[in-house]
């Protein structure tokens, strides 16, 4: 990735001048959203960027999925987190493909409003407002009020 900062000799933070432009920061902010939506901190992203470079080194092309536990296991323990641990599963290629669905269905994703009314945004079916969910395809629409 290509760096949208620097700093000069001073140690003043500078964004660099092909992504300002009469003033506006372009690319830099969509940039920054996508490091927000990871949920990590820099440090986290930094310790996973080592954790990566340490598995590279190690093991190269070839590493095992007993390797790669171990690894994690090892690196949870180290940032103080045995609870990640105990609670963690390993999963088969289509165990996760399906938790990803659910997760992705369960997370909420707003009826699209049409000229005929508000529909699902994944399936099309017509959306009702006193409901949470999608009769048809299951897709959540609205959070859950406390």
């Amino acid at each position: 990735m290509e760096r949208l900062t620097s700093r000069d000799e001073k140690g003043n933070l500078n964004v660099d001048g092909k992504e300002v432009y009469a003033g506006y920061l372009y690319n830099a902010v969509a940039l920054l959203e996508e490091y927000e939506d990871t949920g990590l901190t820099p440090e986290q992203i930094m310790e996973l960027k080592e954790a990566v470079q340490k598995l590279e080194n190690i093991f190269g092309d070839e590493i095992t999925i007993n390797q790669v536990i171990d690894f994690f296991v090892d690196f949870y323990i180290a940032q103080g987190d045995p609870v990640r641990v105990e609670k963690a599963e390993l999963l088969t290629n289509e165990e996760a493909a399906k938790w990803q669905e659910l997760k992705e269905r369960d997370t909420a994703n707003k009826p699209v409003q049409t000229e005929d009314g508000m529909v699902c945004p994944i399936c099309g079916s017509k959306a009702v407002p006193w409901s949470r969910f999608c009769d048809e395809c299951g897709q959540r629409w609205w959070e859950k009020e406390d």
